[in-house]
């Protein structure tokens, strides 16, 4: 949930997705979550996968190894993040 809040932040602060921001949610599934478009899983911004040994986030197929869940680490994928939510949207 926190890197939920995180991530639909990093995703609001940006001018073209502020107006959207009641379209961003939260799937939750075993073992991962997703972070979608509508309430609709086909339209996923990322994937978050998160256990006691590994922390990963996919963006557009990319996964990337996270060290923490913090504003620090999840901020390195902004420009990612948006990019994939943008497409999406439109």
């Amino acid at each position: 949930l926190k890197a939920y809040q995180i991530i639909k932040t990093i995703l609001v602060m940006n001018p073209r997705l502020k107006s959207h921001a009641e379209r961003f949610s939260i799937k939750d599934y075993k073992g991962h979550c997703k972070i979608v478009i509508d309430n609709m899983p086909t339209k996923e911004i990322c994937n978050l996968k998160l256990s006691s040994t590994a922390k990963k986030l996919t963006i557009s197929g990319e996964t990337y190894e996270l060290d923490t869940i913090s504003n620090i680490e999840l901020s390195k994928y902004k420009k990612k993040l948006v990019d994939s939510a943008y497409s999406l949207i439109n």
